[in-house]
């Protein structure tokens, strides 16, 4: 099946996930490889590794899981914006629930936006075209409407397509 997302090829950018849940790791890496296959993806499994990463390799975006151990979402967005950078990274959240407030204290945190899990690619997509400012505007997906109650949490049809037909990996 054909992706309605259009692939960004013209950028070669790093993004760093901070998610300490291996299948939502495996979901967000494998996302963003199909949209995005010149991207450098980072890799941390707590927040004190993300913040180890950030010092060392700067990464243009991250996605920051909220609840993570040693250091949570919050705890190190708080600490990555305490860097003193020129230029200001763009900090997506990654919650597993849309809980009432839950938006504004990733905002009070640092945070730049807010993604809720499991994520799919329109999400990521419209997250990535919005705060890399890729030039290819006109191919960006809308943003997504959180609150679809139609729509299901897990759909095989959409792993698949993620992961291609090998069933190991399903």
């Amino acid at each position: 099946a054909q992706s309605a997302v259009s692939t960004i090829t013209d950028a070669n950018l790093t993004v760093l996930i901070a998610e300490d849940n291996a299948v939502n790791m495996l979901l967000a890496r494998t996302i963003i490889n199909k949209i995005a296959p010149n991207f450098y993806l980072l890799e941390a499994s707590n927040g004190q590794e993300a913040l180890n990463l950030c010092k060392s390799q700067r990464p243009d975006l991250i996605l920051m899981d909220v609840q993570m151990p040693e250091m949570n979402g919050y705890e190190a967005t708080k600490a990555i914006r305490a860097i003193d950078w020129s230029l200001r990274i763009p900090i997506i959240a990654l919650t597993a629930g849309n809980v009432k407030g839950e938006r504004e204290k990733c905002l009070a945190a640092g945070m730049d936006d807010f993604l809720v899990k499991p994520i799919i690619e329109t999400d990521i997509s419209a997250a990535l075209h919005k705060w890399l400012e890729l030039d290819d505007k006109s191919s960006a997906p809308e943003a997504p409407m959180l609150n679809d109650e139609t729509s299901q949490h897990f759909n095989i049809s959409v792993l698949k397509n993620y992961v291609g037909e090998n069933e190991s990996l399903v």
